[in-house]
């Protein structure tokens, strides 16, 4: 028997044994105070140790049952007032190589890349050489679209086209790349119809933050995944996070992108578009992340309360979408910034809750609309409800 057989044995070995959370990993359960924001903690009025425990417990049951029975396969970190309470890894990062997942696997964040470009435009406002009033056609002369402005990108309020329509007019070399400069070219030969005028309504599009992206490299001097690095990724010690470049290959790292059959998704040519997508990530590094932007070490706290400040509304579902935020409001009138993200067998959940600082971040790399029913988190962590994630489309 070959090397390869025998991998795919002990890989189908696995599955039969322990469904997709073979390689669970125990999460921690330290002392702190426990919150109340959303109601009582999971464990009423205990605030100590024994109560994390029970947090832990009650996590682990819910996603070893997810990957046993729903088909989640992915790593999960969740926290509760800064406090990693659980940390788990379920499945394979390579399913034909029986590679498990573990919790330094990158991951491809799907549209959870937009907190981060937007970050990154936002950082530029803060230093003054951007302005959310500025026109794009400021930094690109021949952009086709006027009265379109950073502000609308940023919110989803410009009208503009979605690439991964007209791509698929225009994009006539299916086994290329395409790459953001080539999104531009498109909409500067072609000039796709816009769809409403620039402020009038919310209608999310990827191309929004593709543009986003050419903006931080235009204003920067610097390549994207280049401004990303030295700005946040470097700083914040999020070493297993990067930008996907066709000639910077770390992708090669991350978990292979399945549908829910495990069939491997492969590339298209807007794999090589960034901005709306592409960037990687752990579940270690996006807590990092996390904490990053709510001790002040990214952006100041009246940007990211601007950030915060609903400026578009989705009406198929009650939700708000701030500056690279999207925000779900709550009976008292406040709101929690997430964004959710779907990009082939990628599906990611990235949660937060600002007054406490506590977060849900989960990342799959199999195809799984179960990811976003996160309501049995909050649950466990405040004994409340609160309104479940909704999928991105992309």
């Amino acid at each position: 028997m070959n090397r390869k057989s025998l991998g795919f044995l002990l890989t189908a070995a696995l599955l039969l044994v322990y469904g997709t959370g073979s390689n669970r990993l125990a999460g921690s359960s330290e002392n702190g105070s426990m919150g109340n924001w959303m109601g009582l903690s999971a464990c009423g009025v205990d605030t100590g140790q024994a109560c994390r425990k029970k947090m832990h417990e009650r996590l682990d049951s819910l996603f070893t049952y997810k990957a046993r029975f729903e088909g989640f396969n992915g790593n999960v970190l969740i926290v509760y007032e800064g406090t990693p309470v659980y940390k788990g890894c379920f499945g394979f990062s390579d399913i034909r190589q029986g590679e498990v997942l573990m919790p330094n696997t990158s991951f491809q964040l799907a549209s959870v890349s937009k907190t981060f470009t937007a970050t990154a435009v936002l950082k530029l406002v803060e230093k003054g050489a951007v302005r959310l009033q500025d026109s794009i056609s400021r930094f690109f002369p021949n952009f086709p679209y006027r009265g379109i402005t950073v502000e609308h990108l940023l919110s989803h309020r410009s009208g503009l086209p979605n690439y991964l329509v007209f791509g698929e007019r225009y994009w006539k070399d299916r086994r290329k790349l395409m790459s953001n400069d080539d999104v531009l070219e498109m909409m500067c030969i072609w000039k796709p119809q816009i769809e409403f005028r620039p402020g009038a309504i919310f209608r999310y599009c990827n191309t929004n933050y593709v543009l986003l992206a050419l903006l931080v490299e235009k204003v920067s001097g610097q390549c994207f995944h280049s401004f990303m690095e030295k700005e946040f990724f470097g700083p914040l010690g999020m070493q297993n996070s990067f930008v996907f470049d066709k000639d910077y290959t770390r992708h090669n790292e991350a978990a292979v992108s399945y549908d829910y059959r495990w069939k491997d998704t492969g590339f298209t040519p807007y794999d090589g578009v960034s901005g709306d997508k592409g960037i990687y990530s752990t579940i270690e590094d996006m807590y990092k992340w996390d904490l990053g932007l709510k001790q002040g070490r990214i952006l100041s706290d009246s940007m990211m309360r601007q950030a915060y400040t609903p400026f578009s509304r989705d009406s198929r579902n009650q939700k708000f979408y701030g500056l690279g935020w999207r925000l779900s409001r709550m009976e008292d009138g406040s709101y929690l910034p997430y964004h959710n993200g779907w990009w082939h067998g990628n599906n990611t959940v990235f949660w937060r809750n600002v007054r406490d600082n506590s977060s849900i971040i989960i990342l799959g790399n199999k195809y799984n609309r179960g990811i976003y029913h996160i309501d049995p988190v909050w649950k466990i962590l405040y004994n409340t409800n609160t309104q479940e994630s909704i999928e991105d489309s992309e």
